[in-house]
């Protein structure tokens, strides 16, 4: 994978949609701790229960947003992972990080 397609994959709105829900993907993970803060009937294993199907959710678009904005992916028996090489990896973790590159 070439320099301008890594750019050209990084320039693309789905991408940096997909940057930010992987960055708020860890609120469905508070959630449930306010929520027993707040209400004393609610156990946190409820709490916890009730809300990890909404991180599920945001994984899941985001992986699709990933693939929407052309990050390459492959299937490895029950895992997927990114089949783009060592430049894009790279680039993808800086920019989840707010790093500049």
């Amino acid at each position: 994978m070439s320099d301008e397609d890594v750019e050209a994959i990084r320039r693309r709105p789905a991408y940096r949609a997909a940057m930010w829900l992987g960055r708020l993907v860890i609120m469905p993970q508070v959630v449930p701790f306010v929520v027993v803060a707040i209400d004393d009937d609610v156990t946190v294993a409820d709490a916890v229960f009730s809300y990890s199907w909404l991180s599920l959710v945001v994984l899941a678009g985001g992986f699709l947003l990933l693939w929407r904005a052309g990050v390459p992916f492959t299937r490895r028996g029950w895992s997927v992972e990114t089949a783009a090489d060592f430049t894009l990896n790279e680039a993808m973790t800086s920019d989840f990080f707010f790093r500049r590159r």
